[in-house]
């Protein structure tokens, strides 16, 4: 008895850091597969850059970074030669490395002299959409649990939806006042769908187990489940509400994004950019299968499904059966 509680102790130390480590490397692999598919193209430079952000505090940061400018170089974007290097001045700065700080500093200084013109004349409405307004919402950023600010603000905004809410997120991990919000958008919007990773393509096995178990509970809310069968875990965090509105950020669909984590979402009223975000979107879902009620799947994009091995069986049941208490740090 006295293991078991030792055991469950330590358990209750390791499962938030564990955690944080399993859905790194799952983002990371994500990324990584994303980075070997894309061709030289500012795809590309965008994946590298969003996996060195991975690993700020360690030399792989420096790597990738290193990485990530010398592809920049190749490609003439003068954003990311800068964003490289400009990782590099705050990655030796906070090392107190003051030498390699300002000799990364006099780079970016004649990165800027050499392309002065380029950039004074760059005309950014060519690249970037009006929008009507923007907002920030997120949780208190207090230490240990909080008010679900951002869950409220995120239901209110998707319950005065008069078509359609999409939402994109790698886990459904909810409690009865979750369901119950998505419940009462149900009953107010036609259109009501969520996309998430299958239990086979899951990267994160607590998000997997939790997922399986409770399927048929957010199937009885009345939301639409679309399941990724991608190959790799899908990490995406978005929102759109009928064609004007689209939410970004950081807020997985899960008690530990609600109650724990100081999460953000930004929010913008503009028809642009929800059609753009629409788009991405969908090339996600066109990977993926819908639920049906009876436990079938509705197939329109002719996916093939990842196979759920016995492995991978047995390490969900073991999660289900001896985590379960836990799912809210999941």
């Amino acid at each position: 008895m006295k293991q078991i509680f030792t055991l469950l102790i330590a358990l209750c130390w390791l499962l938030p850091s564990a955690h944080a480590d399993v859905r790194r490397t799952e983002a990371k692999d994500s990324l990584l597969r994303i980075y070997l598919a894309s061709p030289a193209d500012t795809t590309r430079l965008e994946t590298l850059y969003q996996i060195a952000l991975l690993d700020q505090l360690s030399p792989t940061f420096i790597y990738y970074e290193n990485k990530l400018l010398e592809e920049a170089i190749a490609q003439k974007n003068i954003l990311y030669q800068s964003a490289a290097i400009y990782a590099h001045i705050i990655y030796y700065y906070n090392l107190l490395d003051q030498k390699h700080a300002e000799q990364w500093l006099k780079r970016l200084e004649q990165l800027s002299e050499e392309n002065k013109e380029r950039i004074c004349d760059t005309d950014y409405t060519d690249e970037t959409f009006e929008t009507e307004k923007i907002a920030l919402v997120s949780n208190p950023i207090h230490t240990g649990s909080k008010e679900p600010v951002v869950w409220y603000q995120l239901g209110e905004l998707m319950k005065n939806a008069k078509n359609r809410v999409k939402i994109h997120t790698p886990y459904i991990i909810c409690n009865d006042m979750m369901y119950n919000t998505w419940e009462e958008i149900a009953e107010n919007v036609s259109d009501f769908s969520i996309m998430t990773n299958s239990v086979a393509n899951n990267g994160n096995p607590f998000g997997a187990a939790d997922y399986a178990k409770n399927r048929n509970r957010i199937l009885s809310t009345g939301i639409n489940i679309w399941e990724y069968e991608g190959g790799y875990s899908y990490h995406g965090k978005s929102i759109l509400i009928d064609d004007d509105l689209s939410l970004i950020g950081s807020f997985n669909m899960d008690m530990r994004s609600a109650y724990l984590d100081t999460e953000l979402m930004l929010v913008i009223r503009s028809k642009d950019i929800n059609k753009q975000l629409e788009e991405g979107m969908m090339e996600y879902e066109r990977v993926s299968r819908q639920v049906l009620e009876d436990g079938t799947y509705r197939d329109p994009y002719h996916v093939e499904p990842i196979e759920l091995t016995k492995k991978r069986q047995r390490k969900i049941f073991l999660v289900q059966h001896l985590l379960g208490w836990a799912r809210y740090l999941f």
